[in-house]
Formats: C-alpha cells, structure tokens, sequence
C-alpha cells in the first residue's frame, strides 16, 4: 500500500506539470502507464521496459503495475505480491480537482 501511494503522489506531480517542464497530460490519448515509468525514472521489473516497477519489502514477487484511463484522466497503479492476501490498487483522479479525493486506495482479493 505505501509503495501504491508513493507511485500515485508521483504521479500526481507529473501531472501538475506542464510537459515542457517534464510533465505529463493523463488524458492524451497515447500516454501509457510505460510512458509514466519513464517520466519518474524508476527501475522496472522482468525484462527492464513496460510499466511494472518493484515494490520493495512486499514480500515475494511484489510488484506494481501503471496504467493510464486516458478517458477519464485517472493513472491507476495496482500492486501485488506472492504473499498478498490482497491487491492494492490506487487511483490518480485528477477530475476531483479541487476535494481531497485526489488520489484513492482500494482493496480486493488477490
């Protein structure tokens, strides 16, 4: 969960910027959760490309994943682990704009 939010507060701050400044527009259309990765510099998993980052200390195969709901302008990230029960997932929701609810957790069942 700290590793979900920790990747969603960054992405936030991408997003707070203008992409002249290195920051990202979460509703165009061809922006993927690999483009995100990139922008924040971080290590990814497997073979070193795509949009899954490490998610140390959460146990066995932990990991997280970014997409991006160009859509509706929200970044998800899920995070997993082998030793799990559950899955995070948190969401980057930029419409809610001006409350508190910027950025969400959830929880399910692995």
């Amino acid at each position: 969960m700290q590793r979900g939010t920790s990747i969603a507060s960054d992405i936030q701050g991408l997003a707070g910027k203008p992409s002249q400044m290195g920051g990202v527009d979460l509703s165009t259309s061809d922006l993927s959760g690999s483009d995100i990765v990139t922008k924040l510099g971080y290590e990814t998993t497997g073979d070193g490309s795509g949009d899954e980052v490490p998610a140390q200390g959460a146990g066995s195969g932990g990991d997280c994943t970014i997409s991006v709901e160009s859509s509706n302008a929200n970044a998800k990230v899920k995070c997993t682990s082998d030793d799990a029960p559950q899955e995070v997932t948190v969401t980057v929701d930029l419409d809610e704009g001006q409350n508190s609810d910027v950025i969400t957790t959830s929880f399910s069942s692995s």
